[in-house]
């Protein structure tokens, strides 16, 4: 199987309409932090959201729920919980929810983050997987002084 390539760029901008206007209207929100850790919040952020792609959605490691931990909020697990209730008997975390829905494609697979808003923790992103495009946000929040992913919300793209 190919290497997984993640790509990752972090750049803190306002999100544009034009790209994905549902992060700047989403009621999760971050703490506010001076600017010198919202810079620090970005990248942690980013380097959150590389890691579990690289592992879990992109690359080979199971996802189970004592590693789900380390990376998602418990309401998160339990949604990734239910959706796999729904297609599937016996427990297990939906983790293609993090994916375009599509299967062996003849391309690569990465993520590249386009921007992280810090007023309510969303980054926008654009996934290759297995060469099908996706856009999608991920909300991060501050959940016991750690960064956890929230929410997600994946649309494939027509190119």
């Amino acid at each position: 199987m190919k290497q997984f390539i993640i790509k990752l760029s972090i750049f803190v901008l306002s999100i544009s309409l034009s790209v994905l206007n549902s992060c700047t209207s989403n009621n999760s929100a971050t703490e506010k932090t001076s600017s010198v850790e919202q810079d620090s919040t970005s990248q942690l952020a980013g380097k959150l959201i590389q890691d579990f792609y690289s592992r879990y959605v992109l690359g080979r490691e199971e996802l189970n729920d004592d590693n789900a931990k380390d990376y998602l909020t418990a309401k998160l697990i339990g949604y990734l919980h239910h959706e796999y209730q729904n297609e599937y008997d016996g427990d297990g975390l939906a983790v293609w929810k993090f994916r375009t829905g599509y299967q062996d494609g003849p391309g690569s697979s990465s993520i590249e983050i386009l921007s992280f808003d810090e007023s309510n923790g969303c980054a926008t992103v654009k996934i290759m997987d297995m060469g099908f495009p996706a856009k999608g946000q991920i909300f991060i929040i501050k959940e016991d002084k750690e960064l956890k992913i929230d929410s997600i919300s994946v649309n494939t793209i027509n190119e």
